[in-house]
């Protein structure tokens, strides 16, 4: 099956045009509070906030452009509504982040990712390089949102065991979150206590320059989580 998905992405990439964005949102739906455990959400804070507000679910959007992408959570999902290709897209080069704004910016060219990620109520920057997810593809098939979709698994940052779902129709190497490497996009994350699943998809004829704003204390993985860890105990 693995031969099979790549050349379906061989396929897929050479109809591809170069001047192409991706525009993809995704529901976090969260679970047991107690036990997430995700850089990528900042619960012990916000818990109560969480569950008042987003009945448990977060929206998120992730633009993809240029082997650089950005994934960005929202409150209101009328932040940053999905353009139509005649729509001016400068509001996306101005855009500013809030005091509780996490991001995710990826750049697969240089192979370099910035995490922009929360501590109680100090901001941090992580620059790091891309996470190496060791994938394990499985045999399994479904229809995830109306994508045909394949099934792989692995172990996140803190050991949890996820499974996902990705697609070989959108052929770029990307997800939300941390997560990417597969050959296709990933429509869904399953965790233990959390799920991320795709809610609508966009694409552009057109490349949107994407920036990162270093706004917070700059320091890489381990320097992150050695503090994450000292204050969480």
């Amino acid at each position: 099956m693995f031969y099979r998905i790549i050349s379906l992405i061989f396929i897929f990439c050479t109809h591809v045009s170069k001047s192409q964005t991706f525009i993809i949102d995704y529901n976090l739906t969260l679970g047991n509070f107690t036990k997430i455990d995700s850089i990528n959400t900042k619960i012990k804070d916000i818990d109560n906030e969480l569950k008042l507000n987003f009945n448990n679910i977060i929206q998120y959007t992730l633009i993809h452009s240029q082997q650089q992408s950005i994934f960005k959570s929202y409150k209101d999902v009328n932040v940053f509504s999905i353009p139509s290709e005649k729509t001016e897209l400068d509001f996306l080069n101005n855009y500013k982040l809030n005091d509780f704004t996490s991001i995710i910016f990826k750049d697969f060219k240089l192979k370099k990712t910035k995490n922009r990620e929360f501590i109680i109520d100090k901001a941090f920057i992580i620059s790091d390089t891309l996470s190496n997810y060791n994938w394990i593809l499985t045999n399994k098939e479904k229809k995830v949102s109306g994508f045909n979709c394949f099934s792989a698994e692995t172990t996140d940052l803190f050991g949890n065991k996820i499974l996902v779902w990705f697609t070989s129709d959108v052929p770029i190497s990307n997800g939300p979150g941390d997560f990417h490497g597969l050959p296709g996009l990933i429509i869904q994350v399953e965790a233990d206590s959390y799920t991320f699943e795709i809610t609508s998809f966009k694409l552009i004829s057109k490349n949107i320059a994407l920036f990162f704003e270093e706004k917070g204390k700059i320091v890489n993985m381990e320097e992150f989580l050695k503090i994450y860890q000292e204050n969480t105990r």
